[in-house]
């Protein structure tokens, strides 16, 4: 077993746990940042996890797209506030370059094994029209499960090589490059 394939065995068996697991909204202070900044019409919200309130708060006219790597993580989710839940792996991602106009991601991208990172961002900002907007935790967590913890500065400096960085609140957010 790899070390992805393991990773994925730690989450499978804590969906299979602890029936709350997922269901934090981490982006809730974003919606109204998001639809003024960006103005999207498709969104897509990688690591979405379950109740995700960003996506029911963000206009209801809008294409949105959830992508969740495990399907038991989405037991229980509203599946009206996604035009489409996907599941699939952040490393490659299932649609067009350019497909999305914003991409969001909360309190995920720290989960991503450290080797993954730059591969993961590749392809976040691949299918990113207009840029994205993310929270990330800095800190470990009592389970364990935060595999790239960094400091702020250390995620900016990843982030900045995609486009100009900036933050509301604790979201960061790049408006991508042309």
């Amino acid at each position: 077993m790899n070390a992805r394939e393991k990773e994925q065995k730690i989450y499978q068996d804590i969906y299979d746990t602890d029936e709350e697991y997922g269901r934090k909204t981490h982006g809730n202070g974003a919606y109204l940042f998001v639809a003024k900044h960006f103005k999207p019409e498709s969104i897509l919200d990688v690591g979405c996890g379950k109740d995700n309130l960003f996506c029911t708060n963000i206009v209801k006219e809008l294409d949105k797209f959830g992508i969740e790597h495990n399907i038991n993580n989405c037991f229980g989710c509203d599946f009206v506030k996604f035009k489409t839940l996907i599941y699939a792996d952040a490393n490659d991602l299932p649609f067009d370059d350019n497909e999305f106009d914003i991409i969001t991601s909360f309190d995920m991208l720290e989960h991503i094994l450290p080797e993954d990172v730059d591969n993961v961002l590749n392809e976040i900002f691949r299918v990113a029209k207009k840029g994205i907007c993310v929270s990330i935790s800095y800190r470990q967590v009592k389970s364990g499960l935060h595999r790239t913890i960094q400091p702020k500065e250390w995620w900016i400096e990843k982030l900045s090589k995609y486009g100009k960085v900036g933050q509301y609140l604790k979201y960061i957010y790049v408006n991508k490059n042309d």
